[in-house]
């Protein structure tokens, strides 16, 4: 399942932009067939996403010091 569709899925109608270090580091992680998870994180990171005067966005600070960091 794509990032960006799991993103449109979660945002209910907001602007939520994803930068390219954060689909860098969500496509880095090898996600072993759990689309569950993905979507777990891509819902977490809305949630924490930062407000700007354009909308949402999330970047790769979210998942800083997490248990993605590091894995491939």
């Amino acid at each position: 399942m794509e990032i960006a569709h799991l993103v449109k899925k979660h945002a209910q109608g907001r602007n939520v932009r994803v930068t390219k270090a954060a689909m860098d580091r969500l496509s880095a992680f090898a996600w072993p067939g759990n689309v569950r998870q993905l979507e777990n994180e891509v819902r977490r990171a809305i949630v924490l996403s930062t407000m700007t005067d354009e909308g949402a966005v999330i970047d790769a600070k979210i998942w800083a010091g997490l248990y993605l960091a590091g894995r491939r």
